[in-house]
């Protein structure tokens, strides 16, 4: 496994998040087009949007949340061995893939993992979650 095996890794993260965001935008609209939910203004309304009456946080800032862990990882990937980095302008030889970098990897790809996971369980259990009597 090379080096740009590695940040393609943290591209093609990159891509899927984004497709995984906006096909949550397009769930979140009434028979909105997939393509429609692409846009990106509609992504940041989705995002911004105020939580549901009763809700202690807004399912937008759970996904803003999500999608920051995912565009960090992404970016961890990618970094190292961008030809203009910091180690290749300072003169140092080229990256080169260790075990290192690649624990570096697995344990960011499982804490992204573990915060998909709990998102939706706990988007679920929000959802599920009676509203008080006051609130109906």
């Amino acid at each position: 496994m090379s080096a740009a095996y590695v940040a393609g890794a943290g591209l093609v993260l990159l891509i899927a998040g984004y497709f995984q965001l906006a096909a949550r935008v397009a769930r979140s609209g009434k028979g909105m087009p997939f393509g429609d939910a692409l846009a990106p203004d509609r992504i940041w309304h989705f995002l911004r949007a105020p939580a549901a009456k009763g809700a202690w946080i807004a399912q937008g800032t759970v996904y803003l949340v999500q999608n920051i862990v995912l565009l960090a990882t992404a970016v961890l990937l990618v970094l190292p061995f961008i030809a203009g980095s910091a180690r290749t302008e300072a003169g140092s030889p080229k990256a080169v893939f260790s075990g290192s970098i690649l624990a570096a990897g697995a344990a960011l790809v499982v804490a992204l993992a573990v915060s998909l996971y709990v998102t939706a369980k706990v988007s679920d259990l929000l959802a599920r979650r009676p509203l008080p009597a006051a609130a109906v």
